[in-house]
């Protein structure tokens, strides 16, 4: 009843007594109890400091400052360069090819000889120009020497001429073509200026270079045959 008058009387609770019976307070034993609770006072003070040392010492320990980021460097943007256009690259030079060394060209009074690769491809380019032989044929009734010419283009196309020695020349159509290996050429009958002609023929040539062998045939009912050996005129 005292600590609640105590109270009371310091305004923290109401009074027990009614408000008309309420005695004056009494300072001495105010007093008195003042200097009884304010030991507990300044205990309770302590405690309460206790307790915060407490809390403190239990919360967790401070965040560390976070390191502050080195401000960005922003450059001033002013549009996109311009692309360059991706050059063509340039086109390989194809190199020219190599010219093929020129076939050698048969000389006045040279032998024919068939170059070694002509047969297999058919290349007639070397009897281009005109080639004449002795047929070792004889004329009749003169007995006579007939010489016998050929002259060709590049192609095996040309004529014949044929005469009897110190007499004018008989004139026809002459060919020549490779059969496989072989070099046959041929002529049709060869006009003479008189109105005489000879009668057709046919020569063949076998092998190749310095073996080259010609041999003629005469299409007359006995099929003479005689050696060929021309020469570049």
């Amino acid at each position: 009843l005292l600590l609640w008058l105590l109270l009371a009387a310091l305004g923290y609770l109401p009074s027990p007594l009614p408000a008309a019976c309420a005695p004056l307070p009494d300072t001495a034993a105010l007093d008195k109890e003042k200097a009884r609770t304010a030991p507990l006072e300044s205990e309770l003070e302590t405690l309460l400091r206790q307790l915060r040392e407490r809390a403190a010492l239990c919360a967790p320990p401070a965040p560390e400052p976070a390191e502050k980021a080195a401000p960005q460097t922003v450059e001033p943007f002013f549009g996109e360069s311009p692309r360059e256009e991706a050059k063509p690259e340039p086109k390989p030079v194809p190199k020219p090819e190599p010219k093929p060394a020129p076939k050698p060209q048969a000389r006045k009074g040279d032998k024919m000889e068939i170059p070694e690769n002509a047969a297999r491809e058919k290349d007639l380019s070397f009897l281009e120009g005109c080639w004449a032989s002795d047929t070792g044929l004889k004329a009749v009734p003169s007995g006579k020497p007939v010489i016998v010419e050929y002259c060709f283009d590049k192609r095996g196309n040309g004529k014949r001429y044929e005469h009897v020695e110190g007499q004018e020349s008989c004139v026809g159509p002459g060919t020549a073509r490779f059969q496989g290996n072989k070099l046959h050429m041929e002529s049709p009958y060869a006009q003479c200026p008189d109105g005489t002609r000879f009668i057709p023929h046919s020569i063949d040539c076998t092998g190749s270079g310095n073996t080259t062998l010609c041999n003629g045939r005469e299409h007359d009912d006995k099929g003479t045959r005689w050696t060929a050996r021309f020469r570049k005129q």
